[in-house]
């Protein structure tokens, strides 16, 4: 709101210097005594006090405006303010003050409020991700036509673990057989998009209350399985935002950047607020070719939303080469951090740079220790499944499976691949992968100096 308010009262201040020279000329004659206008016929008495009045109308609408604008730039500070206050208390807590001890996963115990705590989430009200939606709307039936104590406590729990790869890289999978272990407590949808998205929201950011309403299925299935051991329970769960790695789109928006001078990319990034609230938190990404991670999430984006496909090779070609075109004009004009945060880098379904992993992983790194992030390339995965699946649960501190259990695991079909009319299409066209190719190969490689690790890289067609 601050920016808007920002515009209107500087579009009113210029209207106002515009007609200040008119309006003194008109409504007070003898102050122009001597200039240029003094030749031009002077309006009658009556229409002077007309004047009159618009000049102290649009001085005070200004004022008031302007008065506005200071306001709600001071409650953006204040909200900043809490919200940084706050996410310092809880990483306090997490640290040994109030978080439960015989719990791997980070929970606590809270008074829940009377009658239907869920009714005015936003994630039922408001939001349209209907991933998430349709199962908490199914929970919440269930939940209502339980009988519920008067005075009743609640365990409440953050995610012990987040799957933050970019889209079309295989996360979807990866999380469907992580939440088959025995050990991991299954949650009502991959990704809340809560701390990319809708905690940013312009018009009804969501609250870090209505985030936790999600996983108090999971937090129930916790309690009850330590209630049943009596032991320290070593259960988790974790959230598999796909959006978390690159940030918000509208991180102008979000509350750790509101109310600031205007910048062209954020100074407080997604990573940091996570480690404010939980600095022990395990972080997955998994990655995949950025040029293959662009072709298929063309080819999504347009069969989910029922874009006609005619020639969508050559259609990919022209919006790749118009897209390293545009990135290009920006990174002469600004830093390489700045054109990648830039939102309007992106096409609707060729987003390019979402592929500069190594930025996004860097801000990651400046606040998470390096043994807390794990990294899988996507192809790896595919080829040693139950290696890598091994190396993830180890990773988590999760038990060892038998063979049995692990090749159930495995052998389960693959989430959220390509479409099947989309695979008529084939691969791109040669021309396309050599200019991607030419265009990710330097970021690739950045991406294995960041990481120190020479496995992390890709052919390239390039050379």
């Amino acid at each position: 709101m601050v920016p808007e308010m920002e515009r209107l009262a500087r579009q009113s201040w210029t209207c106002v210097k515009s007609l200040a020279f008119k309006c003194k000329f008109y409504a007070y004659p003898k102050f122009c005594q001597g200039c240029f206008m003094d030749r031009v016929r002077r309006p009658s008495r009556r229409v002077r006090k007309g004047l009159k009045r618009l000049c102290i109308g649009i001085f005070l609408s200004t004022l008031l405006m302007c008065c506005v604008y200071i306001m709600n730039k001071r409650f953006y500070e204040n909200m900043r303010a809490e919200f940084v206050y706050n996410s310092k208390g809880l990483a306090q807590h997490y640290q040994g003050a109030h978080f439960l001890p015989n719990f791997k996963s980070p929970c606590w115990y809270e008074e829940a409020p009377s009658g239907d705590p869920y009714k005015n989430n936003l994630y039922l009200n408001v939001t349209d991700w209907h991933y998430i939606v349709d199962p908490f709307k199914k929970w919440h039936d269930d939940w209502l036509r339980r009988p519920q104590p008067r005075n009743r406590w609640r365990l409440r729990c953050l995610p012990y673990f987040y799957l933050i790869g970019q889209s079309k890289c295989g996360t979807s999978d990866l999380f469907k057989r992580i939440q088959n272990h025995p050990d991991v407590a299954q949650t009502l949808g991959k990704a809340p998009r809560y701390w990319a998205r809708y905690r940013c929201d312009k018009r009804r950011p969501i609250s870090l209350n209505d985030y936790l309403d999600l996983f108090d299925g999971a937090a129930e299935t916790i309690e009850s399985a330590q209630l049943a051991s009596g032991a320290t329970n070593y259960m988790i769960f974790g959230d598999g935002s796909t959006g978390t790695l690159s940030g918000s789109t509208n991180w102008e928006h979000c509350p750790e950047n509101r109310g600031r001078d205007t910048q062209d990319e954020p100074r407080t990034t997604v990573s940091e607020v996570i480690y404010k609230l939980q600095p022990f938190a395990k972080i997955i990404v998994i990655l995949r070719n950025p040029t293959d991670r662009l072709y298929s999430g063309y080819l999504f984006y347009r069969s989910l939303y029922r874009i006609p496909q005619q020639n969508p090779k050559d259609q990919f070609h022209n919006k790749v080469v118009t897209s390293i075109e545009s990135f290009r004009k920006c990174i002469k004009l600004h830093t390489l951090r700045t054109c990648v945060y830039d939102k309007h880098q992106d096409m609707f379904d060729v987003r390019i740079r979402h592929g500069f992993y190594h930025v996004f992983l860097a801000d990651w790194l400046k606040v998470f220790p390096r043994d807390q992030i794990l990294v899988v390339k996507m192809e790896d995965y595919h080829d040693r499944m139950k290696e890598n699946l091994r190396r993830v649960f180890r990773f988590l501190g999760l038990s060892s499976l038998n063979a049995t259990a692990e090749d159930t695991i495995v052998s389960q079909g693959i989430s959220n691949k390509r479409y099947k009319k989309d695979r008529t299409f084939g691969e791109m066209l040669n021309e396309t992968r050599w200019v991607l190719d030419e265009f990710y190969h330097s970021h690739n490689v950045a991406l294995s100096k960041l990481l120190k690790d020479s496995t992390i890289s890709w052919k390239s067609t390039w050379h």
